[in-house]
């Protein structure tokens, strides 16, 4: 599935290939099945019932549910009831990351999410999320609003809070069970967010949970589809990007919270990941400057 052909759908509001927003989806039998996503996928199920794949398991959704779809799953199936409703929110894997809260406790919801997609709604539960669909949608369609593309990243921030506070209340009389391979990520995805900014060898991360690096890598490869070492590379290019984008740090300044040994190592290790200079980078999205 791709933007574009979202782009078909009448009653949908895009902010580039980012973000899309809508509240039905009529086109699901242009796809051929089974297909992987790009994008992450929120759905509020208001009226009617979906039967949908993911992963090989088969899910009859009632209404007032949440559907979760990761880029990590499969869609083997998509068959909505005729009087089928629901309130759709996409999102690209550049634009969550740059809202995306990266608490442990959220990163053991999503990992949750990967098993259990499917999550039921309480009455208060769904018209929050509706009440924050409705808004979000207001929002999006403030084409001309200089800040447009930020409050739709706050505002979905909020609201990936929101949906993570959901899973933890309806699992607080039990902890999310995890795998043991997926105990060792979070933990180690914990040490990165710690640790990153001064330590970026897995060797370090290793020694610290008693584990070789080969078998750390392995472990946090098949528990999350990437190697240690690009997890380790991509949280520190979010602490980059948020210090470049919300402080007025000097890139000096910056460099050295970071870890490297000088400007221009930082600025080869930035533009190796992002495209684009630390500098430029700054140029086209430094939210302090904007206000």
């Amino acid at each position: 599935m791709s933007f574009e052909m979202l782009r078909k759908l009448e009653n949908a509001e895009f902010i580039g290939n980012d973000f899309a927003i809508f509240r039905k989806f009529d086109n699901y039998s242009k796809f051929v099945y089974p297909i992987r996503l790009h994008s992450t996928i929120f759905v509020v199920t208001v009226s009617g019932t979906l039967s949908v794949g993911i992963n090989s398991k088969q899910y009859v959704v009632q209404p007032h549910s949440l559907i979760t779809v990761l880029s990590e799953h499969i869609i083997t199936e998509y068959e909505p009831s005729s009087d089928f409703s629901g309130l759709f929110i996409v999102v690209s894997p550049d634009f969550l990351k740059e809202g995306l809260p990266q608490q442990v406790s959220v990163v053991a919801m999503l990992l949750h999410t990967l098993n259990f997609p499917v999550v039921s709604l309480n009455e208060d539960e769904f018209n929050r999320l509706c009440d924050s669909h409705k808004a979000l949608y207001d929002r999006v369609l403030l084409q001309d609003h200089p800040y447009r593309r930020d409050i739709t990243r706050y505002m979905l921030t909020s609201i990936f809070y929101d949906v993570s506070g959901i899973i933890k209340q309806q699992n607080q009389t039990k902890e999310i069970e995890l795998s043991r391979q997926e105990e060792i990520f979070v933990s180690f995805l914990k040490l990165v967010t710690d640790n990153c900014h001064e330590q970026r060898s897995v060797k370090f991360y290793a020694d610290q949970m008693g584990l070789t690096p080969k078998y750390l890598s392995t472990t946090v490869r098949n528990a999350s589809g990437k190697t240690a070492l690009e997890w380790i590379s991509e949280m520190l290019i979010m602490h980059a990007k948020a210090l470049l984008s919300t402080t007025r740090k000097s890139l000096l300044e910056i460099t050295q919270a970071l870890g490297f040994a000088n400007q221009s190592f930082f600025g080869k290790y930035f533009k190796h990941y992002v495209g684009v200079s630390p500098g430029r980078y700054r140029q086209k999205n430094n939210f302090m400057k904007k206000n």
